[in-house]
C-alpha cells in the first residue's frame, strides 16, 4: 500500500510541473532521442510506467528536457515503487545527486537552472521520500553516499530560495 504522503507529493509534483511547456521533439532541446525514443511526441503526463522502465537514462536528456520529463520518473517511483525497475531507480537517484567536477568541487546540477522554487521544494521532498521508499535497496546497492549528496544538494537549493 502506498503511503498517503507519497500520493500527496505526487499531486504536488503534478501541480508544480504542469506549467512547463512541452519542449518539442528537437534533440538539441530535449536530448538524445536514440536513447529516449519512447518519449518522442509525448507530454510528461503521458509517459507510462513502461516508458520509465525501458528508458532508464534520464541523463540522456538536456537540462531543459530533464526538467520537463523528470516528474514522470518521480511520480512513477512515488505511486509504483515496487514496479519501477532497479535501473530506473538508480538513474533517477544519480541524476538528482551532484558529482564533483574536475576541480574537486560539487557543481550545480545544470537542469536545476530550469526549475522554479516550488519545483525545487518538490524535488527536495522527493529525495527525502526516496530514502524512505527504498531503504533496503539503497543499503544493498551501497547508494547511501549518493543519496546523502542528493539530500544535501536539494536541502541547500531549498534553503537558498
Amino acid at each position: 500500500m502506498i503511503d498517503e504522503t507519497y500520493n500527496e507529493l505526487a499531486s504536488e509534483i503534478t501541480i508544480a510541473f504542469e506549467p512547463i511547456p512541452y519542449p518539442g521533439d528537437d534533440p538539441k532541446v530535449v536530448g538524445n532521442w536514440w536513447e529516449l525514443s519512447n518519449f518522442l511526441g509525448k507530454k510528461w503526463k503521458e509517459v507510462s510506467l513502461e516508458d520509465v522502465n525501458t528508458n532508464w537514462g534520464p541523463h540522456h536528456f538536456t537540462p531543459k528536457g530533464l526538467a520537463y520529463y523528470l516528474p514522470a520518473y518521480l511520480i512513477a517511483i512515488l505511486l509504483h515503487p515496487e514496479q519501477v525497475d532497479k535501473l530506473a531507480r538508480e538513474a533517477v537517484l544519480k541524476v538528482l545527486s551532484p558529482t564533483k567536477g574536475e576541480d574537486g568541487k560539487i557543481h550545480k546540477l545544470p537542469f536545476s537552472n530550469e526549475l522554479t522554487s516550488n519545483q525545487i521544494k518538490c524535488i527536495h521532498r522527493f529525495v527525502e521520500a526516496f530514502g524512505q521508499i527504498y531503504p533496503v535497496w539503497i543499503k544493498e546497492w551501497d547508494y547511501q553516499e549518493i543519496l546523502q549528496k542528493g539530500l544535501e544538494y536539494w536541502q541547500h537549493m531549498d534553503d537558498s530560495i
